[in-house]
């Protein structure tokens, strides 16, 4: 089974979608997903969005934009190097990263988002 971790960027404007998110996959174990405390207030996050798949594809996503400004928005990479040195990079984000769904299960960080975003509350 493939585990899932999914990074977000912790701010204002995604609390209410990564409330949505813990609520689709709370009790899915192999899900979890953490919030990188990002001090910017920039649109663009400080940290590389990336995803890495069988450790030899990568794919680095809004590199310039969140939007299509030019031909390309993300990147995709093939090579075992760059997915084991990507992979040690998302590993490090992760280890910082506030845990609010973790295996499936809803930690005490992600309940207080989950009573600040109620159902129909966004």
């Amino acid at each position: 089974e493939i585990t899932f971790k999914r990074l977000v960027r912790k701010s204002k404007y995604n609390s209410p979608w990564v409330a949505q998110l813990i609520r689709a996959l709370d009790g899915k174990p192999n899900n979890s997903i953490a919030l990188v405390d990002d001090p910017s207030t920039e649109s663009l996050p400080t940290a590389l969005s990336v995803q890495v798949v069988d450790n030899n594809k990568v794919w680095l996503v809004a590199i310039a934009s969140h939007h299509q400004d030019g031909e390309f928005r993300d990147m995709h990479i093939e090579d075992a190097v760059v997915g084991q040195m990507m992979n040690v990079y998302y590993e490090r984000l992760w280890s910082r990263a506030i845990k609010v769904l973790e295996n499936g299960k809803v930690t005490s960080e992600g309940k207080d988002l989950l009573r600040n975003h109620p159902v129909g509350g966004d």
